[in-house]
């Protein structure tokens, strides 16, 4: 081991760790990535869509397997609401349900009313 480290020289094993702490960090956040909000289409406050909407949310929090990815609709015609979530391969259920919670959330925080949007996060995407 000391023969290693010989080798390896301790500013470079310093580097190393510090990476690998950086790395382990990167891995185990789930930091907002990016928003697409189309300005198409919009929907009132109290609008059947609406309700539609909070259906879907619902329904990708409450029934999101463990592969991580699922899609449903709510409603008909211009009332309808798709949605569709995937999680990162990596992530446990657990994660991939908090992450859905949270996009469920702030997409509509990011996107206020609008009928098309889709948002990253490092763990998840929901659209």
């Amino acid at each position: 081991m000391g023969l290693m480290l010989l080798k390896i020289g301790i500013p470079r094993l310093l580097l190393l760790l510090l990476l690998s702490i950086h790395v382990d960090h990167a891995m185990s956040s789930n930091e907002f990535l990016r928003r697409r909000c189309s300005v198409a289409a919009n929907y009132s406050d109290g609008d059947k869509f609406e309700v539609n909407m909070g259906n879907v949310f619902s329904t990708l929090k409450n029934e999101t397997p463990s592969v991580g990815f699922l899609n449903t609709t709510k409603g008909q015609g211009p009332e309808e609401v798709y949605g569709l979530v995937q999680c990162r391969g990596d992530v446990s259920k657990e994660e991939c349900v908090t992450c859905i919670s949270r996009s469920t959330i702030e997409i509509v925080q990011y996107c206020p009313n609008t009928k098309d949007a889709v948002i990253w996060f490092e763990k998840c995407q929901l659209g």
